[in-house]
């Protein structure tokens, strides 16, 4: 992004200094330190971080926060779906969900409901679970005149 003696592009005279240093991220109490680099302007003060490396940090960040809050890392809810053969289109059919929703659990940009983290408990547990989940959806097709979407 931006290299020693690079202009500052917030104060415009400055000079950016670039340095790798630990950026500590809290949350709820617990922290978590991840080697990050840091450009920073000699002038203003100001500090910044490049966005692209800071994309490939989100989802370690996103299961930091999942692991606070006792639910499934990304990586777990992915070994849940594959355990089963199931696309992340068919898994969100058997939760009744958004395969949009799955993708973005499984790539850490966002963080699944606690029911829907329940449920892939269950479902990680019980197979027989998951057999219900999609004869119980099967039954919902059948009947979908009652329904205004489609599975």
């Amino acid at each position: 992004m931006y290299e020693n003696g690079d202009r500052c592009p917030i104060y415009g005279s400055g000079t950016i200094k670039v340095e790798r240093k630990p950026e500590i991220f809290e949350y709820k109490g617990q922290s978590l330190t991840l080697e990050l680099t840091v450009y920073s302007c000699n002038v203003c003060g100001e500090e910044f971080f490049d966005n692209e490396e800071m994309k490939k940090h989100q989802k370690t960040i996103k299961d930091f926060q999942r692991r606070v809050d006792g639910l499934l890392t990304s990586e777990k809810i992915k070994q849940i779906r594959e355990k089963y053969g199931l696309s992340q289109r068919e898994l969100a059919r058997i939760l009744w969900c958004c395969w949009k929703s799955i993708a973005k659990d499984e790539v850490g940009f966002v963080t699944q409901s606690k029911a829907v983290d329940n449920l892939l408990h269950v479902i990680g547990e019980f197979s027989k679970v998951l057999e219900f989940l999609k004869q119980l959806n099967e039954k919902v097709k059948k009947n979908k005149k009652f329904f205004k979407f489609t599975l």
